[in-house]
């Protein structure tokens, strides 16, 4: 029991770090797109 319950906390804590990092890449990009529209006009 001990041992699953181990697994179960290393996958939450994976999938939280991942979703950290999906949330933080989504972000980048949106930054990036703003800043390029607002530079570039319609490109």
């Amino acid at each position: 029991m001990k041992k699953s319950g181990k697994m179960r906390l290393k996958a939450h804590l994976v999938t939280s770090l991942a979703a950290q990092l999906l949330t933080l890449a989504v972000t980048s990009l949106f930054w990036v797109a703003v800043r390029a529209k607002k530079r570039g006009g319609s490109a």
